[in-house]
């Protein structure tokens, strides 16, 4: 079973093995100091300390069981941003003996049908910013029993189920607790078998499969994070991925509660409300995606570069002066560029730890030139989602880290470079997919290996470096393999490109070739034109970006040039997580020349 040897510097084993446990024994153990908190909109700063955490989630959990008559393992979904209210439902729910369906917010309204038809949900959780979503499509949804609105008050009813506000809950439940009622642990559980979580992946395929976890798998994750990555209960956190998401629930929520830390939700990611976030917590760590550590390093100095000139040269010259002090191994970013860390409230922080997706060396770096170490991690949501992590101790730039303790990986049938299909086997591999045995058995071997269909390969010390997707291999007319990714980290280092996407084309002569899609930084470029003087046509930005791409692949062989590239004005399709969704740029995409474009 799970456990934590944490709280307060004792190193007492706390026996956790399900969410009954966790909200019965680890919760109450870190008592009335604050948790959760957030400023939510229209409602002020709500707040909830460890002991009220646990007291909700059995108000929760007995409601649902003992009020709305839900069995053991009836889904209860929650459509909600991340707020505190949430981690109460999802410890209530699993600590019943439910089982949660989060739904991904980002998602549209026909969209949100199928996870909420498919796992047949009874009970809807839904935020006031969700609600009209969920009415629009309420019609289709034929197993709800009663939408519980994640506010004061019900804004409007939803027609022909019970309406009941989440404070109503936690009151009725807190009274049936109190007159004795036994529901919250009417149903008994068993951790390796009963699914706590049933997460619908977002999709970068365009497929949705249910992904069940089980209540080992999300504590066996949760303990192993810990055992890898140091939070202490002095520990302050910024929460700025969605809970929705595996990565955020497990490693964001579940385990830093477990280490007794606290957490604090930015109302927004709009840049002016985050950094106020960042400045009023002051964290030593949080969690993110490539994506927003790159948005968020570029705009740090758009920012400084507003200031005016000269201030923004003198912080300039202090980067560059850490940068060369760092490749003497002396570390100075945090004081000699304090003061733009502490304009951006990261003055405190420790280590970021970065998942969902590859992040460019030269990234990690900057970061690590003013001051901050970026941890980088690797997992999937049918692996609860972490398996693999550095940590501050062993690190090694360009990988993702060592397996955690308890975890195997191998890659099978690896080529000559040695990359090959990554395999993974532990207790936080996934159940199956629900409703989906043919799939489930693609996915996981006879004797237990979860085939990940990432391409990886792993040195003599055993840290693993993800090199692509089996998928999206391009396979030139030689033979010759490239990865889609590396190209698209070199290219992203060019600042004036925002995001890019690169993917194979075929060529009546060549075979498949590669192909970039490029968003410009917009910004930038007006900057440089008006630095040197030239007028912004489509035809400068195209010959720019023609250029930079050339200039940042340059060092690559030949065959892996990117040929051909089409510039977009807007953002590319991503999924809630910040992936871009890479099948719609697949076999039926066609390139800009072929449809008639310059």
């Amino acid at each position: 079973m799970g456990w934590k040897k944490y709280y307060r510097g004792k190193f007492d084993p706390i026996w956790i093995s399900d969410f009954r446990e966790y909200v019965e024994k680890a919760l109450p153990l870190h008592g009335d100091r604050v948790a959760l908190a957030m400023d939510v909109p229209g409602q002020g700063f709500l707040q909830f300390t460890f002991n009220e955490i646990a007291e909700k989630a059995r108000a929760v959990g007995t409601f649902l069981v003992e009020k709305l008559g839900l069995k053991k393992g009836d889904r209860v979904a929650i459509i909600s941003e991340s707020r505190p209210e949430w981690g109460t439902i999802y410890f209530g729910t699993g600590g019943a003996g439910l089982t949660t369906v989060p739904v991904d917010v980002f998602l549209s309204s026909e969209e949100m049908v199928f996870p909420l038809s498919h796992s047949e949900t009874r009970v809807v959780f839904v935020s006031p910013a969700q609600y009209d979503k969920f009415v629009a499509i309420r019609s289709k949804l034929k197993n709800i029993r009663a939408v519980v609105h994640i506010s004061k008050d019900i804004p409007q009813k939803v027609e022909s189920v019970e309406n009941f506000t989440i404070w109503q809950v936690y009151e009725e439940g807190t009274k049936l607790v109190d007159e004795g009622s036994d529901a919250f642990y009417r149903y008994p559980i068993n951790p390796e078998e009963d699914v706590a979580s049933l997460v619908y992946t977002s999709g970068t395929t365009g497929i949705s499969k249910g992904v069940m976890l089980t209540h080992k798998n999300i504590i066996e994750d949760a303990n192993l994070i810990l055992e890898a990555v140091p939070v202490r209960p002095t520990d302050r956190v910024v929460s700025v991925l969605p809970l929705h998401h595996t990565y955020e629930c497990t490693a964001g929520l579940v385990a830093i509660l477990y280490a007794g830390a606290y957490i604090e939700y930015a109302p927004s990611l709009k840049s002016r409300v985050l950094i106020a976030t960042f400045r009023k917590v002051r964290p030593n760590k949080f969690l993110a995606v490539p994506l927003l550590l790159e948005r968020f390093y570029k705009g740090m100095w758009k920012a400084l570069r507003k200031r005016g000139f000269f201030p923004y040269i003198f912080l300039r010259l202090l980067f560059f002066l850490s940068a060369f002090l760092g490749k003497l191994g002396v570390k100075a970013g945090k004081f000699l560029l304090k003061p733009v860390l502490s304009r951006v409230g990261l003055d405190n922080i420790e280590f970021v730890v970065s998942g969902g997706g590859p992040i460019s060396p030269e990234l990690i770096k900057s970061y690590e030139t003013v001051g901050i170490m970026i941890l980088q991690g690797y997992g999937l949501t049918e692996t609860s989602p972490v398996v693999a992590a550095e940590t501050p101790r062993y690190r090694r730039i360009g990988s993702v880290g060592k397996p955690l303790p308890g975890i195997e990986m191998k890659i099978h049938e690896p080529n000559p470079d040695g990359v090959g299909e990554l395999w993974v086997k532990g207790p936080v591999v996934m159940k199956g997919y629900y409703k989906n045995e043919e799939a489930t058995r693609k996915t996981i071997t006879e004797d237990g290996w979860l085939r990940t269909g990432d391409l990886a390969r792993m040195d003599s010390d055993g840290f693993v470096y993800i090199t692509g997707r089996a998928k999206n291999l391009i396979v030139t007319k030689g033979g010759k393999n490239i990865y889609p990714e590396e190209l698209e980290l070199a290219i992203l280092q060019s600042p004036y490109i925002l995001e890019t996407v690169v993917f194979g084309i075929e060529d009546p002569d060549k075979g498949e070739i590669p192909y970039a899609v490029v968003v410009p930084d917009f910004e930038a470029l007006q900057t440089l034109a008006k630095e040197r003087g030239f007028d912004l046509t489509p035809e400068k930005v195209e010959e720019i970006i023609g250029n930079e791409i050339k200039k940042y692949t340059a060092h690559m062989a030949d065959y892996k040039r990117i040929r051909d590239f089409e510039i977009w004005e807007t953002e590319l399709p991503k999924t809630s997580t910040k992936k871009v969704k890479r099948y719609v740029f697949g076999k039926n995409f066609v390139p800009k020349k072929r449809r008639g474009g310059k």
